[in-house]
């Protein structure tokens, strides 16, 4: 199936709600009823994300950089999120997401005692957690015990997901080593990079699907990070994160993804939805959508 862009899938949801309604479909008018309210819960589903780390490792500059400027605060100098911001994103009078920046840890250990009653509140209700940290950070005793004891527990508890990112790999050294034409790291850069994520991947015990390396400052990383959260949020919460992202952030490889992930979505609700009737329902949508579908 070929779902490459934003206005593909808009078309997919326009005719799949026809679909629905259409007389040709056997099916009652309570199945209709119900079979469009799940499709419609599907589509404007909202994905909460919080983003979380230490201060001053660059939190609103990634969200700015993923999906629009100046969505979050940013300074060079003091903290700018001493609060949860709930920064809700909507295109089209659909839903979007809902970034959460939580405030950074490591400024004070009277602030972090006041952090650890407000992320242990907000991350059970979360789609997905990243734990942002900088790339030439060596001090990660902070980060670690704050996950250890505050982050593992509640996200064993709710099943959230979580993904690593390595910020500001442009700063790691040798500085002068980066290139600013291409926006890649340069050959030392790289063997530092690698030597971080293995040191970030046995400090956590994660595996190498969880760690996405990024600058937002050169843009570097971005479209890989936003593919590698597609595949690990699960299908219904897909679409609403992809929604609101810059484009030049989504690879076609991510179109794809989110577009197949939601089609699961709907074909595992309407199996649930219609119960024995699901095979004339996959009949039909296979050949109203056919252009797009491929079973």
């Amino acid at each position: 199936m070929q779902f490459d862009n934003r206005d593909h899938l808009r078309q997919f949801f326009t005719l799949l709600q026809q679909w629905v309604q259409a007389p040709s479909l056997l099916l009652t008018q309570s199945q209709r009823d119900a079979l469009q309210q799940q499709i419609n819960q599907l589509i404007h589903y909202r994905a909460v994300v919080g983003v979380m780390g230490k201060t001053g490792v660059g939190k609103s500059s990634l969200c700015n950089a993923l999906f629009g400027q100046d969505i979050a605060p940013t300074s060079d100098v003091d903290p700018c999120t001493r609060i949860p911001q709930a920064i809700s994103l909507s295109q089209q009078q659909e839903r979007g997401i809902t970034l959460l920046d939580m405030p950074g840890v490591g400024e004070s250990q009277q602030r972090d005692e006041q952090y650890r009653e407000l992320y242990q509140r907000h991350l059970p209700q979360l789609d997905l957690v990243l734990w942002v940290i900088k790339a030439d950070d060596r001090a990660l005793a902070i980060d670690e015990r704050f996950y250890r004891d505050v982050v593992l527990p509640a996200i064993w508890q709710s099943g959230t997901p979580i993904l690593f990112v390595i910020s500001q790999v442009d700063k790691l050294q040798p500085g002068r080593d980066w290139n600013w034409q291409t926006g890649q790291p340069g050959a030392q850069q790289q063997l530092n990079l690698q030597a971080k994520r293995a040191q970030l991947m046995a400090l956590f015990r994660i595996g190498e699907h969880q760690l996405v390396a990024t600058s937002a400052e050169s843009q570097y990383g971005l479209a890989a990070l936003v593919e590698r959260i597609v595949l690990t949020l699960p299908n219904e919460k897909k679409w609403g994160l992809v929604r609101e992202t810059r484009d030049e952030h989504i690879s076609v490889d991510t179109w794809r993804q989110t577009g197949t992930g939601l089609w699961q979505a709907i074909k595992d609700t309407a199996k649930r939805v219609v119960g024995h009737a699901w095979r004339v329902v996959k009949t039909a949508v296979l050949g109203k959508l056919g252009k797009w579908l491929g079973g």
